[in-house]
């Protein structure tokens, strides 16, 4: 079995909030996160959002209940699988909401899983038994989220948007 090292490295960066229908008809309400993402290992790796091995945005607020929705980096959505080379780095916008809120968040701990691997097909690297390795986990403690539309959110904005 080939061994694979150390995971990507990876942070949460800005978030803001989608209010109302400040995103068009695709995303009516719910909050941007920047996620940065590098290839600290010494072969390629793959990001996967499939039913089996899912991105997942969660909170630890007894108010929201955020969930994945889509990605987007360099102003387009982005399709997954993302392949990223040894050393390589990706700066994903992801989406995430219930589509009935789009509050100011206080204090509000959002974790990020990005499952990966080092093929295309999560099931096809011989190096791990049962599919993809642990995701790489990522969480920020965001005391601010600024409305999308607004001058203080630094935050790319999303296709459709």
């Amino acid at each position: 079995m080939a061994a694979s090292g150390s995971g990507p490295s990876g942070s949460l960066g800005d978030a803001c909030k989608l209010p109302g229908n400040s995103c068009g008809t695709v995303f009516k309400k719910g909050y941007v996160f920047e996620a940065f993402v590098t290839n600290t290992t010494g072969q390629t790796i793959c990001l996967y959002n499939t039913v089996s091995y899912p991105v997942t945005v969660t909170d630890n607020s007894p108010t929201l209940n955020l969930a994945f929705e889509a990605a987007a980096a360099n102003g387009v959505f982005y399709p997954f699988p993302i392949e990223l080379a040894p050393g390589g780095s990706v700066t994903l916008v992801l989406i995430a909401g219930e589509n009935s809120k789009s509050a100011n968040i206080s204090g509000v701990l959002v974790t990020v899983g990005l499952p990966w691997d080092h093929t295309v097909d999560p099931a096809g690297d011989d190096d791990t038994l049962s599919g993809a390795h642990s995701p790489l986990i990522v969480a920020k403690t965001y005391n601010s989220a600024p409305p999308i539309n607004g001058g203080s959110c630094n935050v790319t904005i999303p296709p459709d948007c």
